[in-house]
């Protein structure tokens, strides 16, 4: 065969072989292009969480980039904010127009609501559809509504525990000891009996433990729509419908306060607590906010056992739902990436727990499939869990079960859906009202919420400074946009 014959014959295997290539799918060309095009670029992404900066932070992130340029060729700069400055570092960073990819969010950290009011965090409803894979259907349907601003997407949820509820917290020793035995739902009043018998036989115990925050979970049974500071929601329990109302004239409100002076008059209650901000450290019973391993959590809290008894259902609201969010700046030059990115971390095993817990072997070693044990080393790198995404397919550490994330999701399904999940309150318009009424909260709280007020005398007098801060205004307000809401929601 000649030199022009091969020739020709090489042409024509080359562009069969291009033909044939060009029949895989298109996932798989793009991925195969990013791994074998050396000339396409790779790009840095900035991603900000909260937390103090890990010291083998490097080590991490040079195995997670082997990783990624090999997945979406990227590279990733995972930076960190102390937790105590990160809203406010964040707001400086957003305002300055400096160009960044990814930031953590969530009602109280960077708040969510307020950078989407301020267009800080870009619509991801389209972005999704094409680079978010299967995050649409992996991540809870209930916490994407609470992402849900104006009929836009604008952060990506972490599959969490997202649904609190109240519980009453008791000390073990003493229940086993005078055979204590405190039904589930049990009421305020329902403690009598039970605190009049610890102080007479216990002493040197606080019967019941408070703090200046008073009794948590007293507006339970509502929806407190502009936040726990200003008394205004919408009931929970299916009356009134819709409706914003003034939580503190609820007839069951006014039932617990009453209780409660009434048990500080009669010492129950530690006389302090309006003045303090710890709790007694001989103490019979108090109440939290809890979810699914309330025990456990509250007992390593507490360096004591407890006894854990619910007193409300468990419930998710947009507040609870938007613990955990990630958002994608509008400064971000990559988004398409960003959002691959989230996608990625969200569903990808390895990639989540490397950069959760860090280098296998150094950092932590496996015990089998999905658990593990944190190494001495561990220390040196430590993430807050929440803070990259979806917590369900991270490694559970002893000593925690290993089914843990499946009882929290199942304690998920279990929880009451909010009739104002997704609702996100836009405070614009009464900013000077709230801020007004948020005084006479932190001015009344501390006596209101321990019992050590008078109530006959206190409770009108809060009202009426309550009228005079525009409690009214802030409550119509409220309404005005529950029914725009509703409106556009159906």
């Amino acid at each position: 065969m000649n030199k022009k014959k091969i020739l020709a014959l090489s042409a024509v295997v080359i562009l069969l072989a291009g033909l044939i290539s060009g029949c895989f799918d298109d996932k798989h060309e793009r991925t195969e292009a990013v791994k074998s095009d050396i000339s396409v670029k790779t790009e840095e992404l900035v991603w900000y969480i909260p937390g103090e900066t890990p010291p083998d932070l490097d080590s991490v992130l040079n195995k997670a980039d082997e990783y990624l340029k090999n997945r979406l060729n990227i590279t990733l700069s995972l930076r960190f904010i102390p937790e105590n400055e990160y809203s406010s570092q964040m707001s400086v960073l957003i305002r300055s127009g400096e160009a960044f990819d990814l930031c953590f969010t969530s009602a109280d950290l960077n708040s969510f609501k307020q950078n989407v009011y301020k267009g800080a965090f870009l619509q991801l409803d389209a972005l999704l559809e094409k680079y978010g894979g299967s995050l649409k259907e992996i991540v809870d349907s209930r916490l994407w509504k609470s992402t849900n601003i104006n009929g836009g997407i604008y952060a990506v949820p972490a599959n969490r525990q997202a649904v609190s509820s109240f519980v009453w917290l008791l000390n073990k020793e003493l229940c086993e000891k005078h055979s204590v035995n405190l039904s589930e739902n049990a009421t305020l009043k329902d403690l009598e009996p039970v605190l009049l018998q610890i102080s007479e036989e216990e002493p040197e115990y606080t019967p019941f433990a408070l703090n200046q925050n008073g009794l948590a979970g007293v507006f339970a049974d509502f929806d407190m729509a502009a936040g726990e500071n200003i008394p205004a929601g919408v009931s929970l329990l299916g009356t009134g419908g819709l409706k914003a109302v003034s939580v503190l004239e609820d007839g069951s409100v006014m039932t617990q306060l009453k209780i409660l002076c009434d048990f500080y008059e009669k010492g129950y209650i530690n006389q302090d607590a309006p003045d303090t901000d710890i709790l007694p450290e001989n103490r019979f019973l108090t109440s939290e906010t809890s979810g699914a391993y309330a025990e456990s959590e509250w007992s390593a809290v507490y360096g004591d056992d407890v006894l854990s008894v619910q007193r409300t259902s468990a419930c998710i609201t947009t507040a609870s739902a938007a613990g955990a969010f990630n958002a994608v700046s509008v400064t971000s030059r990559h988004p398409e990436k960003a959002v691959e990115l989230l996608a990625l971390v969200n569903t990808d095993i390895y990639l989540r727990n490397l950069l959760q817990y860090g280098l296998e072997n150094t950092h932590y070693t496996l015990t089998g499939k999905t658990t593990a044990t944190l190494l001495e080393k561990s220390s040196d790198y430590q993430v807050p869990l929440s803070a990259l995404g979806n917590e369900f397919i991270t490694y559970t550490l002893f000593p925690d079960p290993f089914d843990k994330w499946e009882e929290i999701k199942n304690y998920n399904d279990g929880a009451l859906s909010s009739p104002l999940l997704g609702f996100h309150f836009n405070p614009e318009k009464v900013s000077a009202q709230l801020e007004a009424v948020s005084q006479v909260t932190a001015q009344y709280r501390p006596l209101l919420f321990t019992g050590a007020g008078d109530f006959e005398t206190l409770y009108p007098q809060v009202l009426e400074d309550y009228h005079k801060a525009g409690l009214e205004d802030v409550i119509k307000e409220i309404q005005l946009q529950i029914d725009s809401w509703t409106e556009k929601t159906n």
